[in-house]
């Protein structure tokens, strides 16, 4: 390895599969080359390790692997006592980086960057979520714009979450910005189409698909009772689910109870989500908040539309495409939009034609990123 490549800390929550983890896998593959890069993990949870470039090195910071209450009770302490911190850098880590890099943006872990003993290295943080919608004071139990303000720089995956970041925190102004998420277009497609159509037993109908982590924040429950509203009205699709979490029990429990089975289909974390895009009809976001939510730029390039929410960064998905339809963000706004869907299937093809000329630029998103890692 080149000794005068610049050394790299990205500091994040785990390696456990959700859209933070893949954005991150992500810019990897496409900075590997450049940097020597190493990976502080909080939570020792490595599922998607396999995706992470080789001769990139993981460094659990704590041994649990399960992400919970008492583990995160135990990483919001840290958090908030800076000689803690700096003793467990120092136990763990090798210290003589250029930059530090805080990529994960909730549960205390900025403070493991901005309280580092490394006072030679540029501080970096990244914010994922739209701030007037997600507390990071409460979600983070820190001092949130105390803790930021320990920084160089602070970039927003979307418009949206940086200038809302701007209008709550005004003395972070100087350091905000936006940097759109890096995605492995090829990749992606490749996946997409390279394996067979996971939907073979319900051809015979429209497939609509969700991906993601079953977390509140996703708003599963509420996608379920729009489902049942319109199974119960006479309309006829397959929903499918695609993702684990704590509300996976809850969801499956409420499908069964409403006696949605033969409509829906929960398949658990998949490592080719791709190939559920791909041939699903539509594909349904139906989150309560976002920053920028990448799986619906992943089923774009997968040639699927989307129903979304309105949350941030979707309009700057959606540039100038035509690829789909934005809904209110409410129970009733996920109804509404799978229920516009369904009633005009003429615009599921229009739909369809357009997601095919669908582009991601990063090339320009690349330079941006090492202006941002020049130290």
């Amino acid at each position: 390895m080149q000794q005068n490549k610049p050394k790299l800390l990205f500091v994040t929550y785990s390696l456990a599969v959700g859209g933070t983890e893949r954005v991150l896998v992500n810019l990897l593959d496409k900075i590997k080359d450049d940097y020597e890069i190493e990976i502080a993990i909080l939570i020792n949870k490595t599922d998607m390790l396999g995706s992470v470039p080789k001769g990139i090195k993981v460094t659990p910071l704590f041994d649990d692997t399960q992400i919970n209450a008492i583990t995160m009770v135990k990483i919001w302490s840290y958090s908030r006592n800076p000689k803690w911190i700096q003793k467990l850098y120092q136990e763990k880590l090798q210290g003589d980086y250029d930059v530090e890099i805080a990529f994960s943006d909730w549960g205390g872990c900025p403070s493991f960057v901005a309280f580092s003993p490394n006072e030679r290295a540029k501080k970096v943080a990244w914010l994922h979520f739209d701030a007037k919608v997600f507390d990071f004071t409460v979600y983070g139990l820190i001092p949130f714009e105390r803790t930021m303000q320990l920084f160089d720089q602070i970039v927003g995956v979307s418009n949206t979450a940086e200038e809302s970041a701007r209008e709550l925190f005004p003395s972070l102004s100087e350091k905000l910005s936006t940097i759109h998420n890096l995605m492995r277009v090829e990749d992606i497609v490749m996946k997409a189409k390279n394996e067979p159509n996971p939907f073979q037993e319900t051809t015979d109908t429209l497939n609509i698909l969700a991906v993601g982590r079953m977390y509140p924040q996703k708003g599963f429950e509420r996608l379920i009772q729009a489902h049942r509203k319109l199974i119960d009205q006479g309309y006829r699709y397959h929903l499918h689910f695609v993702g684990e979490g704590i509300e996976e029990k809850p969801l499956k429990l409420a499908v069964k109870t409403a006696g949605l089975d033969a409509h829906t289909t929960f398949w658990g974390v998949q490592k080719n989500p791709y190939k559920f895009m791909h041939n699903a009809d539509l594909f349904v976001l139906s989150s309560r908040y976002e920053g920028l939510p990448t799986v619906c730029i992943e089923a774009f390039l997968c040639g699927t539309p989307i129903v979304s929410t309105e949350v941030a960064g979707i309009y700057e998905i959606f540039k100038k495409y035509n690829v789909g339809y934005i809904t209110e963000n409410s129970t009733d706004g996920v109804y509404t939009g799978l229920k516009y869907a369904l009633d005009h299937p003429e615009e599921w093809e229009m739909w369809k034609q357009t997601v095919q000329a669908y582009a991601w630029h990063n090339d320009v998103i690349l330079d941006e990123i090492h202006l941002l890692f020049h130290h």
